[in-house]
């Protein structure tokens, strides 16, 4: 197999050493920042998503956006720019020996408790990126980086939506985000479940919650089509019914955070830190009392060991767009099952058998 044309090569003061990682619209290099003389990551720009401009705009957004948040919780960035308008890039914090939340499922999954902490940490993160006007638009386990000491980093700003421009780069129509993990609103644009807004990161981080709590996301089709119909029809099942460990009370947060109603959410990301708070303070010994989801039902890892390939995994989930006819009657559909007021019915039946391997998170 050919070296990489871009191994060698130096971007914005980096010197790329390694590819460790390749989607559809970027590469993730192990590089070296001479100036500094620290390890970095590099994230280039692919030259097939180069082909678009709208792309180029997404990326440059991105990089403007890092450049303005200092957060413990969200990866710092060095620098951000372009080699002649061929190689776009932004250059990050290394994390090394760090771990994205869905590869943790796969090798040492949290306790209830530890999870928990995790994300009252993203929702000081959130919070942060809240108070900017911004929106995050694509958290999920795979965007959460975890340092030693269980410390995360919100990372991947490339949906990053600011609230407050005009400009929009997404045509109308099209859905922009990880479906197991979006919100109805999200997976809707201009329906009635209303528009993206904070509440609509704070839904993501409960089903990354979930994730961590149960090894599986929220909902789950065999299209991503069908998730979208999942999540928009029918209520999540409670995480206890995947791990018997969970207490009620981690059922009725978590819960209350898919709901499909923005305003029966938690108010914001520190409205919902304030509620994990709680629960430490009057419900420690459940809490406690919980085990992680590979140990709580017969000790075997969670359906997450084989994960799919990385472009795989952005092709079919990540950054999933839909814009045809087929597709918009099938929301339609959907809609029109659930009242077409955002209300959330019973939940159907089940459909037929589903994959072994839960979607990319």
């Amino acid at each position: 197999m050919s070296q990489d044309p871009l191994i060698g090569q130096i971007l914005g003061g980096a010197r790329l050493l390694q590819r460790v990682s390749k989607g559809l619209l970027a590469g993730v290099y192990r590089g070296h920042y001479e100036r500094l003389g620290i390890p970095v990551a590099v994230k280039v720009l692919t030259p097939k998503a180069m082909a678009q401009g709208m792309n180029k705009e997404r990326f440059v957004r991105e990089g403007r956006a890092l450049a303005q948040l200092s957060h413990p919780n969200i990866i710092k960035i060095y620098n951000v720019g372009h080699e002649g308008g061929r190689y776009f890039f932004i250059i990050m914090d290394w994390i090394q020996d760090g771990m994205n939340l869905r590869q943790l499922a796969q090798t040492r999954p949290l306790t209830p408790a530890q999870s928990l902490k995790v994300v009252e940490r993203l929702c000081d993160a959130l919070e942060y990126i809240h108070s900017k006007g911004l929106i995050h638009r694509d958290v999920k386990p795979a965007n959460v980086c975890l340092r030693r000491g269980g410390h995360p980093v919100l990372m991947d700003f490339s949906l990053i939506k600011d609230q407050h421009s005009d400009v929009k780069l997404t045509a109308p129509g099209t859905i922009m985000g990880t479906v197991n993990f979006m919100p109805p609103e999200q997976a809707q644009p201009g329906g009635p479940f209303g528009d993206v807004g904070p509440r609509s990161d704070v839904y993501s981080l409960g089903g990354t919650l979930y994730w961590l709590l149960t090894g599986k996301p929220p909902f789950k089709g065999r299209t991503p089509m069908e998730t979208i119909i999942k999540l928009m029809r029918e209520a999540p099942e409670p995480p206890s019914k995947h791990n018997t460990s969970l207490a009620s009370c981690i059922d009725d947060l978590v819960l209350t955070t898919l709901s499909k109603r923005q305003e029966e959410r938690p108010a914001s990301a520190r409205a919902l830190a304030d509620q994990i708070q709680s629960l430490f303070q009057h419900h420690a010994e459940e809490l406690k009392a919980g085990r992680p989801p590979s140990l709580a039902e017969g000790g075997r890892p969670p359906a997450t060991a084989t994960p799919a390939p990385a472009s795989a995994a952005r092709a079919s989930e990540a950054q999933w767009g839909s814009g045809s006819s087929q597709d918009q009657r099938l929301r339609e559909e959907a809609l029109a099952s659930s009242g077409g007021d955002g209300a959330a019915p019973p939940p159907s039946p089940a459909p037929g058998p589903q994959p072994a391997n839960p979607a990319p998170a």
